[in-house]
């Protein structure tokens, strides 16, 4: 017995000694300490998974050092056996986790994300969902966070499917947000979301801010739904929705669906809104249900719809469907269409708590009680704000400007200034009188001021339109420019202005006539005997050949000079060589294409002829962006192989001094006298 139990202490020892030594040849495969000055760098999906089981502490600095694919479908989230979920700090360092699947019937955990719960700091991240459906706490990121989200970027398919219950939320970057939300962006795309749903975070009591949805929300039948926060008791600042909004929901709003307390401050709505219910609903373009949230320096610009199909009540303001805050309202507007059973232009509800509170009257032309009325142009117009009170800080907090925002006031901390611009086409040649479109775009894309300008540095040969058509007028050259309004970031596209006749033209294309005897290799070339001033962009070409006497030598066909792009191919069933050649550019001028080589066939005794058959297939120039046809001829050659070389005497298949010998000697030995004349 004694032996029996030391063969196992034995064992387990050794075990234990294997699974130590695989843990620490793991490390060091994933180098780093784990620390802030020598974080582990993950570069791959196995370097992830050694975090989900466990392999490496969940309190430890982590970096990734390359983009990510999952190729894991139903990924377990990291730290989900933990109890207070990943403790450490994670930074994406700007790569991308993509390929996230998690699927519900293969989990059983209530926190689903990439990363179950976040008690540390996960910032620098971008995360690409394929699809995600959670039970109780579901977000890309992560399914509740206790910690901080900074600068990270969402997108993908994200769902749940136990949403009856009120303990439940979804959110594009966390489900439950107990902690801090900062820059982050989600384009998230949300269906069958829980009781508490957003764009951001489905539940939240801590702050969000600077943060932005840009993604759907459809087929959602849902309780709370708000493009940054369903349910929000925490502050809400610097954030903006721009997201679709279209669902079966009771309590919508742009930035909240339900603003229990907090702060929502410098926070707009730029979409519209659109619900169906069979409940009761609040619907609002920031808030759908303000119970006691402070409002200052916000806006909504977009129109909010409920349709309600029942008896039950439905309230739809263009800022708040329905107000029942004991706090202020301030400095606040919004401009959109309301359409439902109860419906205001600003606001609906017992608390008329607003200070300085504006809606747009030529859209909606209610009366309100707390907001006041301005038709379009007074929307647009800064002195307005500050008839009836001087609350309106228009040098720090808001601006206005015609090229930002349709011309209504924006807010400063929101503007992301340009970086840059880009231009369709640098090099274009257009025909007289044609027109082209160039289009610019302002970086980055999300931008706040994208106007451009376009000029032409000489309107009498190319004139453009602020749309960014360009009109030839004249032959010639000019410079197309295109400059940013902010920043004055500019991009050039040089024009040349060329004759419309020139497509007119007809081009002529031949192959020579060629003489040899058989037996023999021959080179034919394929000309362009008259050039287009247009240029040729893409051509295409099929030589029928008769393979009775030629044979084509593919090895040996040599591109000309006029294209320095020839592909062909023969096809020996049908005996056609196909000659092709596309190019960016135009190519302009006369020259040989290309060299056709054959062996010419040796078995006959008489003189005999083949052809060599053109044909276009495909003729192009390019015209601005746009490839036309030009007109063509093609000239066919005969090949004449004879079974002798006159002159070659001595059968060789040469003309030489022999030759000449040969019949001069055979003249002699007929008898025949050359005359002589002798000078005197």
């Amino acid at each position: 017995m004694k032996k029996t139990l030391n063969l196992i202490i034995g064992a387990f020892i050794t075990s234990t000694l294997f699974f130590l030594i695989n843990i620490t040849s793991y490390a060091a495969d994933m180098s780093g300490l784990g620390t802030e000055t020598s974080p582990y760098i993950i570069k791959t999906e196995e370097h992830l998974i050694s975090i989900v089981n466990g392999e490496y502490p969940p309190s430890a600095y982590y970096q990734l050092g390359n983009n990510i694919n999952l190729i894991t479908r139903s990924w377990t989230p990291i730290c989900a056996s933990e109890e207070d979920g990943f403790t450490g700090n994670f930074d994406g360092n700007n790569y991308t986790i993509s390929g996230l699947t998690i699927g519900s019937t293969t989990n059983s955990y209530e926190y689903i994300g990439l990363f179950s719960q976040n008690n540390g700091t996960i910032t620098n991240l971008k995360v690409e969902a394929t699809s995600i459906t959670g039970n109780k706490y579901t977000g890309i990121i992560a399914g509740a966070n206790n910690g901080e989200i900074k600068n990270c970027f969402v997108k993908g398919l994200v769902s749940a499917e136990n949403y009856y219950t009120d303990d439940t939320a979804l959110g594009g970057i966390t489900g439950s947000n107990y902690g801090k939300i900062i820059n982050c962006k989600s384009y998230a795309e949300i269906k069958n979301g829980n009781t508490n749903t957003g764009g951001i975070a489905g539940y939240s009591e801590n702050n969000i801010s600077n943060c932005s949805f840009m993604g759907i929300a459809s087929d959602l039948d849902t309780k709370y739904f708000g493009g940054i926060v369903g349910y929000s008791k925490g502050d809400i600042k610097n954030c903006s929705n721009t997201g679709i909004i279209n669902s079966y929901l009771n309590y919508m709003g742009g930035i909240a669906g339900y603003a229990d307390s907090g702060v929502i401050s410098l926070s707009s709505n730029i979409s519209s809104l659109t619900s169906k219910t069979t409940y009761d609903s609040y619907n609002g373009g920031l808030i759908g249900y303000n119970n006691n949230a402070s409002v200052i320096n916000c806006y909504s610009i977009g129109d909010i719809t409920c349709e309600n199909t029942s008896n039950y009540n439905t309230y739809v303001g263009g800022f708040v469907g329905y107000n029942n805050s004991s706090k202020y309202t301030e400095n606040s507007y919004c401009i959109g269409k309301v359409l439902g059973k109860t419906s205001s232009a600003f606001s609906n509800g017992p608390s008329m708590l607003y200070t300085n509170c504006f809606y747009n009257k030529t859209v909606q032309p209610t009366s309100e009680t707390g907001a006041f009325g301005l038709n379009d142009n007074e929307m647009k117009d800064s002195e307005k704000y500050n008839e009836k009170f001087t609350f309106w800080d228009f040098n720090s907090v808001w601006g206005i400007n015609e090229n930002i925002n349709n011309g209504y006031p924006y807010l400063l901390s929101m503007v992301i200034p340009a970086t840059g611009i880009t231009i369709s086409e640098n090099e274009v040649t257009i025909a007289l009188g044609e027109s082209i479109q160039l289009t610019a775009s302002v970086l980055p894309e999300d931008a706040t001021n994208k106007s451009h300008i376009w000029t032409s540095s000489n309107n009498n040969i190319v004139s453009i339109d602020p749309n960014g058509i360009i009109t030839a007028n004249k032959i010639g050259t000019a410079v197309i420019t295109v400059k940013s309004t902010d920043g004055n970031f500019m991009e050039k596209c040089d024009v040349t202005v060329v004759a419309n006749t020139s497509l007119n033209e007809t081009l002529i294309f031949k192959i020579d006539d060629f003489s040899t005897i058989r037996g023999q290799k021959i080179r034919v070339p394929v000309r362009l005997l008259t050039g287009n001033s247009m240029g040729i962009s893409s051509l295409a070409i099929d030589v029928q050949y008769d393979d009775t006497y030629l044979k084509p030598i593919s090895s040996s066909i040599e591109n000309g000079n006029l294209f320095s792009d020839i592909n062909f191919n023969i096809d020996t069933a049908n005996k056609i060589i196909h000659i092709t050649a596309s190019s960016k550019s135009n190519t302009i001028g006369n020259g040989i294409i290309c060299y056709l080589d054959f062996k010419t066939s040796a078995n006959y005794n008489h003189t005999v002829y083949s052809r060599l058959s053109p044909s276009i297939k495909e003729l192009k120039a390019l015209i601005g962006t746009t490839d036309k046809n030009l007109k063509s001829a093609m000239y066919e050659s005969i090949v004449t192989i004879s079974d002798t070389l006159y002159g070659d005497v001595n059968g060789d298949n040469t003309v030489t001094a022999e030759d000449a010998s040969l019949v001069l000697q055979k003249a002699l030995d007929s008898g025949f006298i050359f005359p002589i004349e002798i000078e005197k």
